[in-house]
């Protein structure tokens, strides 16, 4: 067994945790002000897993605010907890345009970029987020994530999921 077949069955484990991660950070990153995306039914059913019923939720409070930043985060994140992450991209990809200095939108279509083998597209997307993030453990993260997408790069590797 090769190297790199090692390493593809890891991309994929590790995508499917940070879009776990990613889950994680939306929640704490809601205030308690944000009604529409921190009531108790969302954040019940995103901790028991329910995507499907989540994703109702998220669409019903998207009617009244179509643009709002953080419900299509959301979103996003439940539609890449759902394997659906071209959908998920799309979404993180519109937060990030109307959004550019929101971290987490580039954060997240890095890291489903990096999960489908397309470094080339992940790591300015990683930059940015190095480009705003405040704290050194993140940072450090960040920087992880940007040299494991250049040794992907340079080993050939391509995720064919």
């Amino acid at each position: 067994m090769s190297f790199k077949s090692c390493l593809r069955p890891g991309i994929t484990a590790r995508a499917t945790a940070l879009s776990a991660l990613m889950l994680a950070s939306f929640a704490m990153a809601q205030q308690p002000t944000d009604k529409p995306t921190g009531d108790k039914q969302l954040a019940a059913l995103l901790a028991e897993q329910k995507w499907t019923e989540a994703l109702a939720v998220i669409d019903g409070q998207l009617k009244s605010k179509p643009n709002d930043p953080q419900l299509l985060m959301n979103k996003g994140a439940v539609l890449s907890s759902m394997n659906r992450n071209a959908d998920a991209l799309v979404i993180f990809q519109k937060v990030a345009a109307a959004n550019p200095q929101l971290p987490a939108a580039h954060n997240n279509m890095a890291v489903i970029l990096a999960a489908n083998g397309k470094y080339e597209e992940a790591i300015p997307e990683f930059q940015k987020v190095l480009e705003t993030a405040t704290k050194d453990s993140l940072r450090t993260l960040i920087r992880n994530e940007i040299s494991g997408a250049e040794m992907a790069m340079e080993l050939g590797i391509a995720n064919s999921d």
